[in-house]
């Protein structure tokens, strides 16, 4: 049966751009080729609620790295979150790619991260909170690691959080680019 996720269009968008680099796994990795189908099928679902999305570039930084926002387009405007139908095999895959996302950003000795890449990991940990609460934690997604995991379930406030390396991170970002986490 499938499970309904509800998320707002913008976290949706942010989404399906993290999840991009799965999408266009060449056919050869055989590993990711379970999270590239799940993926492509979630991207199509997003298309065909009508969200489409684009990075935009808006200025150079002191680096010479472009700066890019997500430019999202939406054709219902009252409405500020979508339910997806989305099948427990693709969520659970979907999921899975989440958290490598994470857990690839939440090295410690990654860079910096860009703000894009920032709305990216805050929707990646959008959708695990929403599919836990909304399977009530029966999808096991969550790998055991070496290192720390990237985010810990808060049963309190029912989501998922980041831990506090990652969390340091987008804050530094969050200071640096001058804007609210909120």
């Amino acid at each position: 049966m499938p499970i309904a996720l509800t998320l707002p269009v913008r976290t949706w968008a942010a989404l399906d751009a993290a999840l991009t680099f799965f999408r266009t796994a060449p056919p050869d990795v055989q590993a990711s080729q379970r999270f590239a189908r799940a993926c492509a099928f979630l991207h199509r679902l997003i298309r065909r609620a009508g969200i489409r999305w684009r990075y935009v570039n808006i200025s150079t930084s002191s680096a010479g790295k472009a700066m890019l926002r997500l430019d999202v387009r939406w054709e219902n405007k009252e409405e500020h979150s979508v339910t997806l139908m989305v099948h427990p095999a693709v969520a659970r895959r979907v999921g899975s790619a989440c958290l490598t996302i994470l857990e690839v950003h939440g090295q410690e000795d990654a860079n910096t991260f860009l703000e894009y890449e920032v709305e990216e990991l805050q929707a990646a940990r959008g959708f695990l909170s929403e599919l836990c609460r909304q399977t009530d934690g029966e999808l096991p997604i969550m790998r055991k690691r070496n290192s720390a995991a990237p985010v810990t379930w808060d049963a309190q406030r029912q989501e998922f959080i980041f831990s506090d390396w990652v969390a340091y991170r987008v804050l530094q970002l969050y200071r640096r680019v001058g804007a609210s986490i909120n």
